[in-house]
């Protein structure tokens, strides 16, 4: 009895957190490769590249957010195309994903 309500309990937990689990491996370079497959709704292209001081954040019920505050955002769109530093990018568990630069300059 006591086997079978661990291994209930295990799958209770893993398949629970499974539903809020990131959809990326929580490391910089794999969250900039999501980031960068990302469909922006003003149709605007954002390719992010050597994000840094990342933060893997771990909520209850297993929900799981990633941030990072340093890298850089080439942003592209019909006034042409711009390099900014990022303030930050955010994956949250349950929200739109977003992203704030500072600093930018045309190419």
């Amino acid at each position: 009895m006591k086997k079978s309500l661990t291994l209930i309990l295990l799958a209770l937990a893993t398949f629970g957190n499974a539903a809020h689990a990131l959809p990326f491996q929580p490391n910089p370079d794999a969250f900039a490769r999501y980031m960068n497959s990302v469909k922006w709704k003003s149709g605007t292209k954002v390719t992010f590249s050597n994000l840094s001081d990342c933060q893997h954040m771990k909520f209850t019920e297993g929900r799981e957010g990633y941030n990072c505050w340093l890298g850089y955002a080439t942003i592209s769109d019909p006034m042409g195309t711009k390099v900014c530093e990022v303030r930050t990018v955010y994956a949250p568990y349950n929200r739109d994903i977003s992203y704030e630069t500072k600093s930018c300059r045309w190419k």
